[in-house]
């Protein structure tokens, strides 16, 4: 029974994925997504971080990434891109961008622009 278990994840986080897969864009707080699942906010933290291995923030935060990396290789403006993401503040975007990537947006832009 515990492998079975295992083998696919709890019914509450699979359906904050999917929440969080569609609101990426969002201001998403673990409120929020916890009470979208119907668990406290302190259980469904611990919840997802056992099922998935990283905080709901930083699983947020990367799905983010992947999606801004997607808009800058089409060309699309960096600030444009920090809204469309979820980042009302510019500036922050860029320095949570710089410490995951290893370069601002601007230049992974630059560098990773595919034309159209």
């Amino acid at each position: 029974m515990a492998k079975t278990r295992r083998s696919t994840k709890h019914a509450a986080v699979e359906k904050a994925l999917a929440y969080l897969k569609e609101r990426y864009g969002e201001d998403v707080s673990l409120q929020q997504l916890a009470g979208h699942v119907g668990l406290n906010s302190a259980y469904f933290s611990l919840l997802f971080k056992e099922e998935m291995g990283i905080s709901y923030i930083k699983h947020l935060t990367s799905i983010r990434m992947e999606h801004a990396k997607s808009m800058l290789r089409s060309g699309m403006r960096v600030n444009e891109v920090s809204e469309k993401v979820g980042y009302l503040n510019y500036r922050h975007f860029t320095e949570i961008f710089k410490k995951l990537v290893g370069m601002t947006p601007g230049h992974y832009r630059d560098t990773h622009h595919t034309g159209q």
